[in-house]
């Protein structure tokens, strides 16, 4: 059953009913598939018919399923790729499974030149103007992981509008702008945390983090984001999963 936990930095009730249909359709339906009616889906999930027609106009916005009128809701040929799946803000489930409310604070947005590192990781010109999306994950009341998402700003200055505390940026690439994830390269290392690093993870005195730098790629093998990740190295352990197809 949906559960909805209130407006502090977490989904609609609508996006909340998205992601677990998502996750029915990509584990247990096939293409051509017919969801059941509006009526079934709002007892089966506990919310209201307008909510479960709100997520089922959403799911038809990104793909998923084809509606028709008089017959019903069918699945569609377009499902999340691999990579998309794991671009899929998977914080929450991990701090959930722990028994902790998990929840992103918006930092802030800068717009700085591209060095010569990430020039290079976005396969973009030194110097040329960047959207930094800086985001704060938090379980309960703990700062766990703080993270940068850079993305080319000439591409991607749209993005701005959007509430980055319902949705990773990566995400409202994806299902808002039609980018496709095919595959990402991860760099993760255990270093010293930065100034900056303690003073967001609101730690006191020198610790090391696991700090994870993340290209994710498009299905046409160009660079749509780099995100930076330092996270607490002590209390929690970090799964990842990927499926190859």
């Amino acid at each position: 059953m949906v559960k909805y936990v209130g407006e502090n930095g977490t989904e609609s009730l609508s996006d909340q009913l998205v992601d677990q249909l998502k996750k029915w359709i990509n584990t247990q339906m096939q293409v051509g598939d017919m969801l059941p009616t509006e009526r079934d889906l709002s007892v089966q999930y506990g919310v209201s018919r307008t909510t479960v027609r709100i997520a089922l106009q959403k799911l038809e916005q990104i793909g998923y399923v084809n509606r028709q009128q008089g017959r019903g809701t069918f699945i569609s040929s377009r499902k999340d790729s691999p990579a998309s799946e794991y671009v899929e803000d998977q914080f929450r489930a991990l701090i959930e499974q722990s028994g902790r409310h998990a929840r992103t604070r918006v930092l802030g947005v800068e717009y700085p030149d591209a060095t010569a590192q990430m020039a290079k990781l976005l396969e973009l010109n030194e110097g040329t103007k960047l959207l930094e999306i800086r985001l704060l994950r938090i379980a309960d009341t703990l700062p766990v992981i703080y993270e940068r998402v850079y993305l080319g700003y000439e591409r991607y200055q749209e993005i701005l509008p959007y509430e980055f505390e319902h949705k990773s940026p990566q995400r409202i690439l994806i299902d808002e702008f039609g980018a496709r994830a095919l595959h990402m390269d991860d760099v993760i290392q255990v270093v010293p945390a930065s100034a900056e690093v303690l003073e967001n993870l609101e730690i006191g005195s020198p610790v090391s983090v696991m700090q994870t730098q993340r290209v994710i790629y498009t299905s046409n093998n160009e660079p749509l984001a780099v995100v930076l990740d330092d996270a607490r190295a002590e209390e929690f352990v970090y799964h990842a999963s990927r499926r190859v197809e």
